[in-house]
């Protein structure tokens, strides 16, 4: 950060989860490195967090357009319209991405290895726990 903008200092500190959580939510840093994983299944759990209202919004992000489109993202309108609601998420995530308030530096993933054969197992992103009832086997 330092080499690329010129006037910037960093100063690192690395405190216990605790002490590093308390800090978070007193808003008492002006930047943390964290990550955020998902619940359930929607893009929703992680636009959830900028609102200007969100008690998740460490970085206390205010932008009333961010906050219009993930309004509309979560109207019973857009439920029943997944393609429209899906552009109001490109467009909350370009906003986002414009103000910088998130950079991205990792995004998790898995890989699984299914033997030849095997039916009815299902993958659901955002829920790591797997039910396997319904599997079978040719």
């Amino acid at each position: 950060i330092e080499q690329n903008l010129p006037g910037v200092k960093v100063q690192l500190e690395t405190k216990p989860r605790q002490t590093y959580f308390k800090t978070l939510f007193e808003f008492k840093t002006p930047a943390a490195y964290s990550g955020w994983g998902a619940d359930f299944a929607d893009p929703i759990s992680f636009f959830s967090m900028f609102p200007s209202d969100s008690g998740l919004n460490f970085p206390q992000y205010n932008n009333p357009a961010y906050d219009a489109a993930i309004k509309k993202a979560e109207s019973v309108e857009m439920g029943q319209n997944p393609a429209k609601r899906w552009e109001t998420f490109f467009e909350a995530e370009r906003i986002l991405l414009e103000d910088y308030v998130v950079i991205p530096v990792y995004q998790k993933g898995a890989k699984i290895i299914v033997q030849n054969g095997v039916e009815n197992l299902t993958y659901k992103t955002g829920q790591p726990v797997r039910h396997y009832r319904l599997v079978t086997q040719k």
